[in-house]
């Protein structure tokens, strides 16, 4: 069982009962006091929530803010420069006190088209997160929450489908564990 499973599942609406499965699934994966973190897109967010909290208690939201430049959404006539970020709980969360604005100092794409900055899964992990704390990421990607785990001294498992994509976050993981993290 993990501590926080922090993730950022696909946001396309083919995707959407992945989040449904994730919250069912952080019953059996999740410590009873850990915290489900979730980022999203904006556009389907209420159904979002409606598939997860069938399974898992809404705890708070927060901001994760793109600063490095607004994104338009193709559905509406939005610029955003933020995504939310979903929390959820089993049950009483006692970890540290957070804030809910989370930072990417820059946009990252270089090894997937959906990747998130290292400074940004940083952010979050080091507002939620003590040193040694276990961090499952089930939508891995190319490893960058992996990554920032271990820079802040986390425990880190990834669960990616692609194995090109899940052969650059060993890669990555690698060399990050390598650097002393």
């Amino acid at each position: 069982k993990f501590d926080f499973i922090i993730t950022d599942p696909p946001y396309p609406k083919e995707y959407l009962h992945l989040y449904e499965v994730l919250a069912k699934r952080s019953q059996e994966w999740l410590k009873d006091d850990g915290l489900l973190v979730v980022m999203c897109g904006h556009y389907h967010l209420a159904d979002i929530l409606r598939l997860m909290t069938k399974y898992i208690d809404y705890y708070w939201i927060g901001a994760y803010l793109t600063l490095g430049g607004a994104a338009p959404i193709a559905q509406r006539t939005v610029n955003t420069s933020w995504k939310p970020i979903l929390i959820f709980g089993k049950s009483n969360y006692r970890g540290k006190t957070f804030g809910d604005v989370f930072r990417s100092d820059n946009a990252e794409k270089e090894l997937h088209e959906w990747q998130q900055s290292v400074s940004g899964m940083r952010s979050i992990i080091k507002q939620l997160c003590y040193p040694g704390q276990t961090i499952l990421d089930p939508f891995c990607g190319s490893g960058t929450t992996g990554v920032a785990a271990l820079e802040c001294n986390c425990l880190f498992t990834g669960i990616e489908i692609d194995e090109h994509t899940a052969e650059t976050a060993k890669q990555r993981l690698a060399v990050t564990a390598c650097d002393g993290n």
